[in-house]
């Protein structure tokens, strides 16, 4: 989640196993902080804080992007609309999270991260585009017990 009216300054709360907050400064070369609960992590330098937004910028221009979401309850099937004019789906009952769900909870979809993920509030599921994209359907854990341990030729070799 990005704040950036809660209060001084703008910053990001990343949910996990814990909270991790991101204090972002402007470009007037204040200091840019991570934490991690209530113990300081570690600082960037104006550089890093420039590269990461560089990054994230090509990032925005060529990373797989969702523009919308959608549950079709005749196909079963997950429908992602992509900002290049792409369609992609895939079965709902493949993902990590969804495999058991009613399909009032799978409209619930969202779009997250500009883009970049799919969610589900209340069933607290979380999905990347890219990811699904290239068939990975939830963590490297879930992918290897559902489809078995070669499940990524990659990884295999």
């Amino acid at each position: 989640m990005i704040y950036t009216d809660d209060h001084p300054p703008p910053h990001v709360h990343v949910f996990g196993n814990g909270e991790t907050k991101i204090a972002l400064e402007g470009q007037d070369g204040g200091t840019i902080c991570w934490r991690s609960g209530t113990a300081s992590m570690g600082e960037l330098t104006q550089a890093q804080f420039d590269d990461a937004v560089q990054r994230g910028l090509h990032d925005f221009t060529v990373k797989p992007r969702a523009r919308a979401a959608r549950y079709d309850r005749a196909s079963g099937c997950i429908v992602i609309d992509l900002v290049n004019g792409a369609t992609f789906s895939f079965p709902a009952t493949l993902a990590q999270g969804l495999e058991e769900v009613t399909a009032e909870q799978l409209e619930a979809v969202e779009i997250a991260g500009a883009g970049f993920g799919l969610h589900w509030e209340e069933l607290d599921a979380d999905l990347t585009v890219e990811g699904l994209l290239s068939g990975r359907f939830g963590s490297a854990r879930y992918m290897a017990e559902r489809f078995g341990r070669d499940w990524d030729s990659e990884a295999a070799e």
